[in-house]
């Protein structure tokens, strides 16, 4: 099984489809998710078939519902200035299911997305990079898969986080294929960032906080537990402790540790937030 990188992709610029339809299955894109699923586009000799659930048991999701058919497959490639990406990318209804694969100058992106009437609703990253076994990932496995025009291919593009259209944090449910109780978060999240000072006394330590304020848009909300950076970014002493029960519009604030200097070692320790997974009695929501 060979896995996508670089020199994999250079250095072998030919594809010969021959190969591919003589395999009883062919691995076109797989990997292994942070969620603990597992995604895998296969060629079964005359379709495309995508699944999606935990390795070693049955699908959770199967793509296309109608074997045999490549009506509602589509392959895309996008090219950037310092990068590009290519994908397959499974209709089902008003959601489609893409796995997206890009190169970039300062590595790969290997991820799945979900989205709902063209627009990004989650994203989940692969642990590591999709593996394949086509010696040429940047060509479709059949010339009968519909291929996205170049000026559409941009609303598919699944990056890393940062730069997705719309990253509405909905329950993991919607992967599946069936649409959430509610795919609107009940809490407004936003951020405000503490002036940078130092502990008393002055020239000792330089610390810096981030505060995460939870506005409630639902009545009777409970914040369970707030997770920022999977556990990493060290929490202020002052940070409610128990669950909190907010009526509507009512907000509730967690501060941490963004960036500490120690002026006697010369160390310091960033931790700027990248992701925060707020627990509730009405869903986990992960805000990137």
């Amino acid at each position: 099984m060979a896995i996508l990188t670089k020199a994999t992709c250079i250095s072998m610029s030919l594809f010969c489809f021959t190969a591919v339809v003589q395999a009883a299955e062919t691995n076109v894109m797989s990997c292994q998710l942070q969620n603990g699923r597992e995604v895998k586009v296969t060629w079964e000799g005359n379709y495309l078939k995508y699944a999606y659930g935990k390795p070693g048991k049955a699908p959770e999701l199967a793509l296309p519902t109608a074997p045999g058919t490549l009506k509602d497959v589509h392959f895309g490639g996008v090219s950037f200035a310092s990068s590009e990406a290519v994908y397959y990318r499974f209709s089902n209804g008003n959601y489609d299911y893409v796995t997206y694969f890009s190169e970039r100058n300062d590595g790969t992106v290997s991820n799945l997305g979900v989205f709902k009437d063209k627009k990004l609703i989650k994203q989940i990253k692969c642990k590591d990079f999709f593996q394949t076994d086509l010696t040429n990932i940047y060509q479709p496995v059949s010339n009968n898969i519909n291929q996205d025009a170049s000026d559409e291919s941009m609303d598919w593009v699944v990056n890393d986080g940062s730069d997705s259209e719309d990253t509405t944090p909905i329950p993991d449910d919607s992967v599946q294929g069936t649409a959430p109780q509610s795919n609107t978060p009940p809490i407004k999240v936003t951020y405000s960032t503490d002036e940078t000072r130092w502990d008393i006394p002055a020239g000792t330590d330089l610390k810096q906080y981030k505060t995460v304020i939870i506005t409630s848009t639902k009545d009777n909300l409970i914040i369970n537990d707030v997770i920022v950076n999977r556990g990493q970014c060290r929490r202020f002493a002052g940070n409610p402790s128990k669950p909190v029960t907010l009526p509507f519009g009512v907000s509730v604030t967690y501060k941490y540790l963004v960036y500490s200097y120690y002026y006697t070692s010369g160390k310091s320790f960033p931790c700027d937030i990248v992701e925060v997974v707020i627990k509730t009695n009405q869903g986990d929501w992960t805000y990137n």
